[in-house]
Parts: structure tokens; C-alpha cells; sequence
């Protein structure tokens, strides 16, 4: 995301949530580095569909293995916003609040293989609510990601060349909403 996407009054709320000279870029991978160390959290990255059904529902696919509701990527973004809202509550960490939430509306746009933008940089309606980007997600996952895919296949470069722009756009749309909701809530 691009940090001049953000309001003023939403930078000097991020600068003071983020550590001294931190650069908010460089931070929002930090949730991946933790969730080994913060097992509650592992959950929390990915929505399972179930097999071949190319739909999204908050309702069925939002629970972790135990079945407990809302204990998914959703549902993490929901409680990290909350968190970041009221602000002036002690009893939650902001800091951790802003860059969980960063990291999972990267995830929810699910920019399924990081070996395409890795490879990438080596050689109409959109949604508006977080049900609407899962969905998205979903329907991208399985028009392009798995499409003619088959378990164990090895994937070549004509499948990443195919697949690239639509990595783009997902992490395009994940940058410019992420700036949105960080305009809403710190600015606010």
C-alpha cells in the first residue's frame, strides 16, 4: 500500500502506532513471522471453502478446526478493526491491532502463490464489504489458481505468465483498500 493513499490525519495516527522510523510496508509481513509463536493466531490467515464449491459464506466457512465462529481471516479483521476503533481502550495493544489487520486484508485478497510475484519481479463491480472481497478471493482461487490444476501437477512459467495480472490486481485492490479502512479508522 501506498502510505500517500492515506489521509493526514490517518499518517500521524499510523506513525504513532508504528515503532520508532518504522516503515510500514516492511511491517505488514509481520503477522507470518508470528503465528508460530502466537499458535491462537494461525487460524486466523486463510478461509477453507469446502472442496470444488466455488462460494464463500461467513456462516459455514468462518470457524477454525475446533468449529468455534468467527475464528477466521473475517472474523480477524472484524475484532482487529473493533480493536483499532476505540482507541482510547487500554486493554488492547494498537500496534498489534494495526498490523494484524494490515496482514489479513492483504490475506483476504488472496494473492494465492507468492511464487508469482517473486517471479514477477526476478526476470468492472467491485466488492465493499469483507463477505464481498472472501467471495472475490474464492471465485479468483478458482478461476485462475486452480483451474486445470491437478494435486502433485508441476507448474510452469506459462501458468504464473497467465496468472500475474491477476496477482496484480488482487494486490492492488488489497493496497487501496487497506487505505481506505486506515482513513476510516485513524482518521476518525
Amino acid at each position: 500500500m501506498k502510505q500517500a493513499r492515506l489521509t493526514k490525519p490517518a499518517l500521524a495516527a499510523l506513525q504513532k502506532l508504528l515503532p520508532i522510523n518504522g516503515d510500514f510496508g516492511a511491517l505488514c509481513p509481520w503477522a507470518d513471522t508470528v503465528k508460530f509463536r502466537y499458535r491462537w493466531s494461525s487460524s486466523l490467515h486463510f478461509i477453507n471453502t469446502p472442496e470444488r464449491l466455488c462460494s464463500y459464506s461467513y456462516a459455514r466457512d468462518c470457524k477454525d478446526r475446533g468449529g468455534v465462529n468467527g475464528n477466521c481471516l473475517e472474523g480477524a479483521i472484524n475484532n482487529y478493526t473493533t480493536q483499532l476503533n476505540l482507541k482510547k481502550t487500554p486493554q488492547y495493544n494498537l500496534t498489534e491491532a494495526l498490523l494484524f489487520l494490515s496482514h489479513f486484508i492483504g490475506d483476504i485478497h488472496q494473492v494465492w502463490d507468492t511464487d508469482i510475484i517473486t517471479s514477477a519481479q526476478g526476470k468492472g463491480a467491485y466488492a465493499t464489504t469483507l463477505d464481498g472481497y472472501a467471495t472475490e478471493s474464492i471465485k479468483a482461487a478458482c478461476e485462475w489458481a486452480y483451474k486445470g490444476v491437478q494435486i502433485g501437477s508441476v507448474l510452469g512459467d506459462e501458468y504464473f505468465k497467465t496468472r500475474l495480472p491477476i496477482v496484480e490486481m488482487r494486490i492492488a485492490q488489497a493496497g487501496i483498500r487497506l487505505a481506505a479502512t486506515l482513513n476510516r479508522i485513524l482518521a476518525g
